[in-house]
């Protein structure tokens, strides 16, 4: 139903909260470097990869660039994209923040 469609859309961050292992990101504006991010791009097609940063044009997102594997960097690598019309669908960005454990492994 809509709601697996939904947590499919945004399971980055489904999956960490629902685990305890972090939060949503609340806004755009608020994404740190080594967030996760799930995009969605207007073609349909999406993907799941590590936050860099924003390109800005003014108080305008229009570019993401994330660090994840693609075939366009051969491997892992860092890529940019559009964010608006021609690509990334900047209403299907979904953030989240991995959590430190509670308890850490023993040396």
């Amino acid at each position: 139903g809509d709601s697996a469609e939904g947590e499919r859309r945004r399971l980055v961050q489904f999956g960490l909260e629902s685990l305890g292992l972090g939060a949503p990101v609340a806004s755009l504006e608020e994404a740190q470097p080594g967030d996760f991010v799930q995009f969605w791009r207007h073609s349909a097609s999406g993907h799941s990869a590590i936050f860099v940063n924003w390109s800005w044009r003014g108080d305008e997102i229009v570019g993401i660039t994330y660090w994840s594997t693609q075939g366009s960097t051969r491997g892992i690598g860092f890529h940019t994209e559009p964010v608006g019309p021609e690509g990334v669908d900047p209403e299907a960005i979904y953030l989240a923040r991995a959590a430190w454990p509670v308890a850490r492994p023993a040396d």
